[in-house]
């Protein structure tokens, strides 16, 4: 009788704690909803969701994101690690390439920005965060030949010059695609482009893992100067899972020109198509017409691109009902 009282509060304990993640806002309640709602697969640029409350099993969102230890805990969805390519930087310190002054990104927390001096030192790194987050021993790391060129921190020092932080923490064996940000935009050529990313390629697939690539509009100034060609695309179509065609607001850019355009670079790609939408200043009929888009070009899947904004658990937002109406073509006009 003990046994069943005791199973009976567990359970009810468990139903408060349920209606109180929903009422303080914890579910992301508008993301389940659009899982719903949605005629595409969709992709967060997000930590996801810790409780599933409004999650249907068969309906449940990709979350993409850097931060690992969310995607280290069970999910409602499924988890993808999202991590940058690391750039050759002509900025200060001076490097041998590129014109992009911003530094190279961190991770895990901190605010330092980190430079590479070559091309090699930093591919090299990249490839050497990637193993980290997949597993690798660490010690085994510093000892690599990818490490030779690098300082090799964990922790994080007062140098910033070809420094190279690794995770301290693995991914979890269920987080199933590698998104990688490539937006190096320092002169390397389609070859160098190439050769990179088939290593990263060779990475991920020894970890049984999907390489989604994210990039920057196909047809601006910074695609060709991360190597970025028709040519490059040929190349590397058999070595990556998805690509994204990122579609955002281009300046004396009309929309369907631009989506036109930039699928045309992609010979081949069919059946690997993405779409990254921007979700901060499209209006509703332009949404409809990114929607018929995806529908013409069959993309795999829809990632939102936040781009400043947000609105997880506010579904009266802007942003969220021009998202309604691009995954479900009910728009609020």
């Amino acid at each position: 009788m003990n046994l069943i009282r005791s199973f009976l509060v567990t359970c009810l304990l468990s139903h408060v704690a349920a209606v109180a993640a929903v009422a303080a806002g914890s579910g992301k309640i508008c993301y389940n909803k659009l899982n719903q709602m949605s005629d595409f697969q969709l992709v967060y640029q997000t930590p996801p969701t810790a409780d599933c409350v409004f999650n249907d099993a068969a309906r449940k969102g990709v979350y993409a994101t850097q931060d690992i230890e969310s995607l280290s805990r069970p999910i409602c969805g499924h988890g993808w690690y999202f991590m940058w390519s690391n750039r050759c930087q002509k900025g200060v310190p001076r490097g041998v390439c590129g014109n992009n002054q911003k530094g190279n990104p961190y991770i895990e927390g901190g605010k330092k920005r980190y430079y590479f001096t070559s091309l090699a030192r930093a591919d090299s790194c990249t490839k050497l965060q990637l193993l980290g987050v997949l597993g690798v021993d660490k010690t085994a790391l510093k000892m690599s030949d990818l490490a030779k060129e690098l300082v090799v921190d964990d922790v994080g020092s007062g140098d910033t010059v070809n420094v190279c932080r690794i995770s301290v923490t693995p991914l979890n064996a269920d987080v199933s695609a590698v998104v990688l940000d490539y937006e190096v935009q320092d002169n390397r050529s389609p070859a160098d482009s190439a050769k990179f990313i088939k290593a990263i390629s060779s990475i991920v697939k020894k970890y049984n893992k999907k390489l989604f690539l994210y990039v920057n509009p196909l047809n601006a100034g910074g695609a060709k100067t991360s190597g970025l060609t028709p040519e490059l695309f040929g190349d590397v179509v058999d070595y990556v899972d998805y690509i994204g065609l990122l579609i955002t607001r281009r300046k004396g850019k009309a929309l369907q020109e631009d989506i036109d355009d930039q699928h045309g670079l992609l010979a081949g790609w069919g059946g690997k198509l993405a779409f990254v939408v921007d979700i901060s200043n499209f209006t509703d009929d332009e949404m409809i017409v990114i929607r018929k888009n995806a529908f013409k070009y069959k993309v795999k899947f829809v990632m939102l691109w936040r781009n400043g904004s947000s609105f997880g658990d506010n579904c009266s937002t802007r942003s969220y009902a021009s998202v309604k109406c691009l995954v479900s073509g009910n728009c609020s006009q």
